[in-house]
């Protein structure tokens, strides 16, 4: 078994240059003075839903529970020590799928299945491996402590319980730090057979970067830190895959030609607007950014996007910023002036008084919970609490006046009105977001081992006997204090 924990208690690179010329952007209000309070404190939603236990990965960490989609109504459900499970019905999973630290790789961090599975039988994962013991990487901005890999596997049976069949590389990335490695790896599932993406995989990569570090990967184009990724696993000629000739940066001199997305911190969760549910039709892309010191936020994926880390986070300029002329701060300013065009705001964003990392953020296409169709929810890592937002006409564009604000869900766990955190008993909730194929929603718990599915809450109603005896309690409560009343 690869011992990739000790990998990653490596000492990190602490030196990256940037390459790529850095954008024109905003300019910070001078004197640049933090803002103290970046976002308004949120309120309730007034929707309340329900989190009823769906299943258990007994000593595992599950980072995401998503639909096979090969028309079984299968769920997989992966967890970063290495192991893969697939389920119909939930409850305890201890028969893995496949787990891949039986042939040396660890940290399994994403899964995506082919848009074809069912009869191609491939799916593919990134996980973390040790350095030098595969196909040559992509270009690194530093050192390397351990390397991201892509790997496709090819299920002799794809309608089988437990994985036969082989696998090979299909991309490698050297991790020049500990923090912020590969993300999440899917498909579009929009995308058909004679359809530009069809088949494209898309992979999220954070910046390499350590929390208080000096790194710029983001803005440098000339490798794949702080991006989406976007490449044809297909092998081409003396290549292990091939890069889209749609990809925004083809043909440019000096730019990694898989990237599709920048300007990232943490990139670890992508979702869509899935046409064939409700409220489908759009298709639009989702990319849910982790913030340093102040900022949560989500995107739409547009190609090409310039997200602005790590001079911007959220709506709001960092110390990196050269007007600035500061050392390192984790506070956010103020933009002054016009936004300068190419670069993207979120579409919604919470601040750190409400939460430290954003788990994911999706728009809800489910039937189970009508208040929520339609609607983005987004979770926070650390405490657990649900967000919810409108979700009309989501874009990232120019204008920082657009970006929503959330509301909290009420949520209920063992028919009691408390936070996840607060049901768990925990000081860190570790929560995140999936789905089924129908579009209903899941959280998962990684630092607890449990999935819940979400539901709608309703209060239940009391029948016509109990109204009855109501209404006889109170006619006696109202002869008692007529009865307890003194004269006059």
């Amino acid at each position: 078994m690869l011992p990739w924990k000790a990998i990653l208690a490596a000492l990190p690179v602490s030196a990256l240059l940037m390459g790529a010329p850095r954008p024109a952007v905003a300019q910070p209000v001078v004197p640049a003075v933090p803002v103290a309070d970046p976002m308004p404190a949120i309120g309730p939603s007034g929707i309340s839903v329900r989190l009823v236990p769906f299943a258990t990965v007994p000593q595992g960490q599950p980072q995401l529970i998503q639909p096979v989609g090969d028309g079984s109504g299968r769920l997989a459900v992966h967890e970063t020590g290495g192991k893969l499970f697939l389920t119909t019905t939930g409850g305890t999973l201890t028969a893995p799928y496949l787990d891949i630290t039986s042939v040396g790789y660890g940290g399994l961090m994403g899964v995506a299945f082919a848009p074809d599975f069912a009869s191609s039988g491939k799916f593919y994962t990134g996980s973390y491996s040790q350095p030098g013991t595969g196909i040559a990487p992509l270009p690194s901005s530093g050192g390397t402590v351990f390397d991201m890999v892509v790997r496709e596997w090819t299920a002799t049976d794809p309608s089988a319980a437990a994985f036969s069949g082989t696998s090979r590389e299909v991309l490698r990335v050297a991790q020049p730090s500990n923090g912020h490695a590969i993300g999440m790896v899917a498909f579009n599932p929009n995308a058909t057979v004679g359809n530009a993406d069809y088949g494209k995989l898309y992979i999220s990569m954070g910046d390499a970067g350590d929390n208080r570090s000096y790194l710029l990967n983001g803005q440098d184009l000339s490798n794949p830190y702080g991006k989406v990724l976007r490449i044809d696993p297909t092998p081409g000629v003396g290549t292990s895959f091939t890069v889209p000739a749609d990809n925004p940066f083809v043909g440019q001199q000096g730019v990694e030609q898989t990237i599709w997305a920048y300007g990232l911190r943490n990139p670890q969760y992508l979702s869509w607007l899935r046409d064939s549910l409700p409220g489908g039709g759009a298709g639009t892309m989702l990319i849910n950014d982790i913030g340093e010191g102040a900022i949560e936020e989500v995107n739409t994926g547009v190609a090409g996007g310039n997200y602005g880390w790590s001079i911007r986070e959220g709506t709001f300029a960092t110390w990196r910023e050269a007007s600035l002329g500061v050392g390192y701060d984790d506070s956010v300013f103020a933009l002054g002036g016009a936004p300068e065009a190419g670069l993207l705001f979120p579409v919604a964003q919470y601040d750190h008084g409400e939460g430290r990392a954003i788990g994911a953020g999706l728009i809800y296409q489910g039937t189970a919970i009508p208040g929520l169709v339609g609607k983005l929810v987004a979770t926070d890592i650390v405490n657990g609490r649900l967000f919810v937002a409108d979700a009309g006409g989501l874009v990232s564009d120019n204008d920082p006046d657009g970006v929503l604000g959330f509301a909290e869900l009420d949520t209920v766990v063992d028919g009691i009105h408390q936070p996840l955190l607060a049901a768990l008993g925990t000081e860190r909730a570790d929560a995140r977001l999936g789905t089924d194929g129908q579009g209903n929603l899941y959280v998962v718990t990684k630092a607890h081992g449990e999935i819940f599915r979400v539901e709608a809450f309703v209060q239940a109603v009391p029948g016509p006997g109990a109204l009855v005896v109501f209404a006889v309690a109170l006619l006696g409560l109202a002869g008692a204090r007529r009865w307890a009343l003194p004269a006059g």
